[in-house]
């Protein structure tokens, strides 16, 4: 269930960062939320989990994006490995951890994209990783924290649910 509840959280957090976000300037260098999603199921659901939900993101995400087919799912697939790296080394909810794993994946997304558009140059892109950098810094481990909170209350829900049906 958690599988399905993270995709149905990543579809809304595609749908929020692409359509009604680029309205308003200050979130025109926001990174992709659905990182700190992927880093949170990771975290703090199943392993399996983690990697289920990068695939199935990745995908709706290249299908949604109209860009090259891959780029997603591959930044996808990385955030899950870096994170499972990091966390061998790091508690699971430590700040440090999810900066690091934002940081890191937030550079191979924008290192992604930045090859598949030619029309970038170095320095642009790297004042734009360095401005994802800054905002994911902040806003990852509220996202995270959240995502946590909602994965949570989904669960007690559905073990209330289940104890109440006996």
């Amino acid at each position: 269930m958690i599988i399905i509840l993270s995709f149905a959280i990543g579809l809304l957090l595609m749908v929020l960062r692409t359509v009604y976000l680029p309205s308003f300037s200050l979130f025109q260098y926001l990174f992709d939320p659905n990182i700190s999603l992927i880093i949170a199921a990771f975290l703090f659901g199943k392993k399996k989990d983690g990697y289920i939900i990068a695939v199935m993101l990745g995908i709706a995400t290249d299908n949604l994006s109209g860009g090259p087919f891959g780029i997603y799912l591959l930044s996808y697939v990385w955030t899950v490995i870096i994170t499972q790296t990091i966390s061998l080394y790091l508690q699971k909810e430590s700040l440090i951890i999810m900066w690091a794993a934002t940081s890191a994946c937030i550079a191979i997304q924008n290192i992604s994209v930045y090859f598949m558009r030619t029309s970038l140059f170095l320095n642009e892109m790297i004042a734009a990783l360095l401005k994802q950098i800054a905002i994911g810094l902040f806003l990852s481990p509220l996202l995270i924290f959240l995502i946590k909170l909602i994965f949570k209350r989904f669960a007690d829900l559905n073990s209330n649910i289940r104890q109440n049906a006996r």
